[in-house]
């Protein structure tokens, strides 16, 4: 299994720019603690599920074969556990 790190934010990290995806607010009460129940935090956590899911259909797709996923993580990472063969990690770690 391989640790793949996809280059946009996680969540943690977000601050805006996509259009239509706010950054997610702060917690004033809470030392300015991310809220992650909010709106916009669902938000960019599905928009961050389907671009892993998009990036995972075309790992299929280029080794024409199944990539069995183990995790997907959104919050303090952004990126997928797979199990790949070495020759397909090497490969995928040339990717942008």
């Amino acid at each position: 299994y391989y640790i793949v790190q996809l280059s946009e934010p996680p969540l943690a990290q977000y601050r805006g720019g996509i259009n239509g995806l706010s950054a997610p607010p702060r917690l004033p009460n809470r030392g300015g603690r991310l809220d992650v129940r909010s709106a916009q935090a669902r938000s960019y956590v599905a928009h961050l599920k389907s671009r892993q899911e998009t990036f995972l259909t075309q790992l299929r797709q280029r080794f024409n074969a199944q990539v069995p996923t183990l995790q997907s993580y959104q919050h303090a990472f952004n990126g997928v556990v797979a199990k790949l063969s070495r020759e397909q990690a090497s490969e995928v770690a040339k990717l942008a």
